[in-house]
C-alpha cells in the first residue's frame, strides 16, 4: 500500500486505500512506461485477492 501511495496524486489516497478490500495492506501494482500520455506516472492497482474481471 505504501508503494502505491507514493505514486498517487494528492487527494486520491482514500480511493486507493478503499481498493484494499481484504485490509491486508497489499495491492497489486503495475507502473506503465512513461510513453503513456495520460498521467505521469501512470499506474494500475487492484486488491491482491480480488482481481478485476
Amino acid at each position: 500500500m505504501e508503494e502505491v501511495l507514493t505514486y498517487a496524486t494528492p487527494g486520491f489516497e482514500a480511493a486507493i486505500e478503499a481498493e484494499d478490500r481484504n485490509n491486508d495492506d497489499l495491492l497489486c501494482f503495475k507502473l506503465l512506461p512513461p510513453a503513456v500520455p495520460l498521467f505521469d506516472p501512470t499506474f494500475f492497482y487492484q486488491d491482491n485477492e480480488f482481481p478485476v474481471r
